[in-house]
């Protein structure tokens, strides 16, 4: 299918915060540096849904959503490593029609820097009518 990918994005400390502060997930892997020092990671990380919804909003950037996207109808995650505070991820997204003429399946892989992938992450949306739709069904 067709390969779009996005700019970066930078995690931050004030991202984990933000986010821990939204989600009610102070799990000290994510807020205590003194306790991931500790942990096989050797420091805190993102959240695993931080780095899911920060992709989201790097899909958006691509421009081939805006007007075009009715819903969001399934979602599956699979998280391949760990997210550190001040790595850049980037979105790859890979599309795959579906043989419903309005529907998409799209494979999203989050990557940092050149390391592998942080998670991969498979939607099914659909779409609006509409000349957009030629950029994700080719």
């Amino acid at each position: 299918g067709q390969e779009f990918v996005s700019v970066g994005r930078t995690i931050t400390e004030a991202d984990v915060v933000a986010f821990a502060g939204l989600s009610g997930d102070f799990n000290p892997l994510h807020t205590d540096a003194t306790f991931a020092a500790k942990t096989p990671f050797g420091q805190r990380i993102a959240h695993g849904m931080l780095s899911a919804s920060v992709s989201t909003g790097l899909g958006q950037t691509l421009g081939i959503f805006e007007g075009t996207t009715l819903a969001l109808m399934a979602q599956t995650f699979e998280y391949k490593g760990p997210v550190f505070f001040g790595e850049t991820i980037r979105l790859k997204l890979i599309g795959k029609a579906s043989s419903h003429p309005q529907r998409t399946d799209l494979k999203q892989q989050a990557s940092r820097h050149a390391q592998p992938t942080t998670h991969d992450r498979y939607n099914l949306f659909r779409f609006l009518e509409g000349p957009e739709l030629d950029l994700v069904h080719r």
